[in-house]
């Protein structure tokens, strides 16, 4: 992790470190949204050009995540 931030004493989180990196989905993902089970944050899937989360929302607050899906 040290080597992502350049700096031991530093968590790997939010943009500074992870910039526009993201995780690719499936093409038609029928699932929106996630939830983050150790943060409760709730993530959304950004379909620009394709599905997609964005490493700098999933580790904003905690280097670590566990995602479950979120069905309305």
């Amino acid at each position: 992790m040290a080597g992502l931030t350049g700096n031991a004493g530093k968590a790997p989180t939010g943009t500074e470190v992870w910039g526009n990196t993201c995780l690719l989905l499936p093409r038609k993902p029928r699932v929106h949204s996630y939830r983050n089970i150790f943060t409760g944050e709730a993530l959304s899937v950004r379909e620009e050009s394709k599905a997609a989360l964005l490493l700098a929302d999933v580790f904003k607050i905690f280097p670590v995540a566990v995602l479950e899906s979120v069905t309305a």
